[in-house]
């Protein structure tokens, strides 16, 4: 196990406050990578690199010795998993530190493995991270060697998933925005409160989280990411806009899921603070919004290329009238306070001018779409 210098001297910093002396932590080479005493990073310590080399308990270093980067003191192996990791060391007369020495040696093992457990833990997550990343943007080609690495990570792909893409915005006016480093832990909180299990998983994409939710439990998948939005956004001081998408059914679907959950996010963009849009919930007239302006432009030059601009006006007003009836031509001659055979004429004459049928949904539905977007 490799210490790092930061996490060696956190160590030594909180030893010290508990014991009052100069603390140590010498790596397996025998260097002072992190003391109390500045001065003394970077010796090497002949002391500890003896006790290394041949396994001792313990060395203890008196005035009278002369051991090279050496002072008056104990030091003591720090062993994790049965593994010498390194060495620590405490300053002053190894009479009056005898007492100390086998509870520091105990508390310096403690934090290590705690430290190693955290770093397991951020191994762990960033693995799942990037698998599930790879999934949310695979073109389906790559499933079968996502499927052989899900089974290392303890991840059930074949579990109905929904996804989520939230954002948090200060309550300040003057920032649009929450940093990334903010947002990276609103990521992290999140997976706390959603029990960030291998089945459930949240990460940061720039400033956005995008949460991976197990739909298998009783809990709904909204109800889970709207107490877990509440919850960082309460602590923050933000409020969030989050999209969800629909239950996945199968693996290859999520890619799409997340294609979902991107459009009821712009939807709720544009609604009021703190909000969960579902895209089951968002209406045709929203996603048609979302139609390129070109291909809407090409429909337009398909159906009504050949009409003229009182023939496309006709088209566009009988179209309007066919869905805003829902296609029941006695109810709109009924309102419209026409005959019958006056709708059936203006349904007919869609067909005759576009060549296209508003009775055959297939073609129905380009005419409804160039209808409300050519409004």
């Amino acid at each position: 196990m490799f210490i790092l210098p930061e996490d060696a001297q956190r160590i030594a910093d909180e030893l010290k406050g508990i014991t009052g002396r100069d603390v140590n932590f010498i790596d397996k080479d025998g260097m002072i990578i992190a003391s109390t005493n500045a001065a003394r990073i970077g010796q090497i310590h002949e002391g500890a690199r003896r006790l290394i080399r041949d396994a001792l308990p313990s060395v203890t270093i008196y005035d009278r010795d002369n051991v090279a980067g050496a002072q008056q003191g104990i030091n003591l192996p720090v062993r994790v998993g049965g593994e010498t990791v390194g060495v620590i060391g405490m300053t002053g007369a190894p009479e009056e530190l005898a007492a100390l020495g086998g509870a520091v040696q105990k508390m310096t093992e403690l934090l290590v493995r705690r430290l190693q457990k955290q770093e397991q833990e951020l191994e762990a997550g960033r693995a799942r991270s990037i698998f599930y990343e790879s999934w949310i943007f695979s073109d389906g080609a790559d499933l079968g060697k996502l499927e052989a690495r899900s089974a290392l990570l303890d991840i059930d792909m074949q579990r109905p998933r929904a996804v989520a893409v939230a954002e948090f915005t200060p309550a300040r006016e003057t920032a649009e925005q929450l940093p990334e480093m903010r947002v990276a832990q609103a990521a992290e909180q999140m997976n706390r409160l959603l029990g960030a299990q291998a089945q459930n998983f949240c990460f940061r994409t720039q400033r956005r989280v995008v949460a991976i939710l197990d739909c298998t439990g009783g809990d709904g998948a909204r109800a889970a990411i709207s107490r877990a939005l509440k919850s960082v956004g309460d602590f923050y001081g933000v409020s969030y806009r989050c999209g969800l998408s629909a239950p996945c059914a199968a693996p290859e679907e999520l890619p799409r899921k997340y294609s979902e959950a991107e459009l009821a996010f712009a939807a709720a963009r544009g609604r009021a603070e703190s909000t969960v849009c579902v895209y089951d919930d968002l209406s045709a007239d929203f996603i048609l919004q979302y139609i390129p302006d070109d291909a809407v432009r090409r429909l337009e030059e398909r159906l009504l290329g050949a009409c003229t601009a009182a023939e496309r006006a006709e088209v566009m007003a009988a179209v309007r009238m066919y869905f805003r009836y829902e296609g029941d031509a006695a109810r709109a001659a009924r309102e419209l306070y026409v005959h019958k055979n006056t709708v059936y004429h203006r349904i007919r004459r869609v067909q005759e001018l576009t060549g296209y049928s508003l009775q055959r949904p297939s073609e129905a539905v380009l005419l409804y779409v160039l209808a409300q977007r050519s409004k």
